[in-house]
């Protein structure tokens, strides 16, 4: 959670507002210095209202998930709509997350993220930010990525010859908080050509279908401790080759030849936005990732596999 503190802090300086607000007066052209200066006033801001607002939005989804009986995410009516059991664990989630995310809409700190939102716009058209359909989609992205990674450990410490049963997947699990947190710290088009590549797609489908997405193991390590494995990690992330022929949608140019994921997109540069929200709150990520290694050990998900 943040600190009264830091809350204090970052709403302060939500609210020293200053020049920003003078912007409605301007026309879209200026000196380029001054256009750079104004935008990174505008993403420092931005960030500042995510932040809080992903704060609440953990704090609720916590609440609404403890009120539950099974101290976890109640199942959601349209589970069935999912083939396989890390796919429902998904909805039941999501729905959670939807419905705490909506509230929020009226808070001031979501106001005046819309403000910038609109203000930004005029600067940079191509990235404007809906505050509340951020929350939602970086929360998408949070759930499937933790989810297909923790489907997907099994299989990795098996190509590895990792002995391993339920009870070890699960402390393997708890130390590779690195895996999802080096995946949401990449920028957008970056996330989603990894994701094509360890999944060995020829386009981006996403993973709002953790059952059916299989990993390349070859991209991870296993790390040991007194000669047990204790953690997963990626070999490198940035030296990840996506391949020649990917496509970021099936209407797009396929890459000519293979790129380093550091450089991808050409031309665009790294970390301009990013990949999700949680991770302005790196603690907070931790809880998350714990709820989705609970779920999936109680629901039995590992001694299948």
């Amino acid at each position: 959670m943040i600190n009264g503190e830091l809350r204090a802090l970052s709403a302060d300086f939500l609210c020293n507002r200053g020049e920003l607000y003078d912007l409605a007066e301007l026309q879209p052209a200026f000196e380029p210095g001054r256009r750079e200066k104004l935008l990174g006033e505008i993403k420092s801001r931005q960030y500042a209202a995510f932040a809080i607002l992903m704060d609440r939005l953990i704090d609720d989804v916590e609440t609404a998930r403890l009120a539950n009986p099974e101290r976890s995410f109640a199942p959601s009516p349209y589970r069935h709509r999912a083939k396989g059991e890390y796919s429902k664990l998904r909805l039941d989630a999501l729905k959670v997350f939807i419905e705490c995310a909506e509230p929020l809409e009226d808070s001031p700190e979501c106001k005046f993220a819309e403000r910038l939102s609109e203000l930004r716009a005029r600067l940079d058209p191509e990235r404007t930010i809906d505050p509340i359909g951020q929350l939602i989609a970086g929360s998408d992205t949070a759930i499937s990525t933790m989810l297909t990674v923790l489907r997907n450990m099994p299989n990795i410490l098996g190509y590895h010859e990792a002995e391993h049963d339920g009870v070890q997947i699960k402390d393997i699990a708890q130390n590779s908080i690195g895996l999802p947190w080096n995946i949401a710290m990449i920028s957008i088009d970056q996330m989603m050509a990894l994701q094509a590549t360890l999944a060995g797609q020829p386009t981006h489908r996403g993973w709002s279908t953790p059952d059916d997405i299989i990993f390349d193991p070859s991209h991870f390590k296993v790390i040991y401790k007194k000669e047990a494995a204790h953690a997963v990690q990626f070999t490198d992330i940035h030296k990840l080759m996506i391949p020649s022929g990917y496509r970021y949608m099936a209407e797009d140019e396929p890459l000519m030849d293979d790129i380093e994921l550091a450089s991808y997109p050409p031309g665009s540069p790294s970390g301009d936005i990013i990949g999700c929200p949680i991770t302005l709150l790196p603690k907070r990520m931790h809880k998350i990732w714990q709820w989705f290694i609970d779920d999936v050990e109680n629901a039995g998900l590992w001694a299948s596999d």
